[in-house]
């Protein structure tokens, strides 16, 4: 990777950027994903499922944790994960996979098996907790040296409504932790879409 083209005058103002030359330098970062689901025998479907997310981050970046702008510094070694593309990290904070450790416990049931317009309907709640694998290293938001991030429960419903058309709606809170460095208020985020397949 090429590393940052500016590095931060700490000595005069931390807001400064000062212009450095970039030298080509090493990537040495890992992730890991671990889930396992528990489906019941029950007539409900019910599943219980549990995930360990973790992936590296680098305390020698200059701003953010997944960008090529403001990278590693100058003859370091980027440790900064930024590859496993699309994970369930939650809807309300939703952060980059990169210099984070997420917990997530979930459940899910089909409550209306003997209801027939809503034998399709499925509900389910998850939990996640969040925090810094580094804790000196950034996220892809402002944040302190803290560890903590938040938690955050979200509530889901998929209904396949017909052969042909489905909804579906998921609403989660966030409660920012002490790392972050935003005005502390909790983040909500409210999503519902409806697909026809014809």
């Amino acid at each position: 990777t090429l590393s940052s083209s500016f590095v931060v005058d700490e000595s005069t103002n931390p807001a400064s950027k000062v212009v450095t030359p970039q030298t080509r330098d090493r990537i040495e970062a890992f992730a890991l994903d671990g889930k396992l689901d528990y489906v019941l025998t029950d007539a409900h479907a019910t599943r219980l499922s549990g995930e360990v997310l973790l992936a590296s981050g680098d305390d020698a970046r200059v701003s953010s944790t997944n960008t090529t702008y403001g990278g590693a510094r100058p003859g370091s070694v980027d440790r900064a994960f930024n590859a496993l593309g699309l994970s369930d990290v939650g809807v309300a904070f939703s952060p980059v996979v990169s210099n984070l450790l997420v917990l997530r416990a979930g459940i899910s049931t089909i409550p209306f098996m003997e209801c027939k317009p809503l034998r399709k309907m499925q509900i389910g709640s998850e939990f996640y907790a969040f925090a810094k694998f580094d804790r000196n290293a950034p996220i892809n938001e402002p944040t302190t040296n803290s560890r903590w991030l938040g938690i955050e429960p979200d509530l889901y419903m998929n209904w396949q409504i017909t052969s042909d058309v489905s909804f579906t709606a998921r609403y989660g809170v966030f409660i920012p932790g002490d790392a972050i460095e935003s005005d502390g208020k909790v983040r909500q985020f409210l999503y519902t879409g409806v697909t026809i397949s014809y």
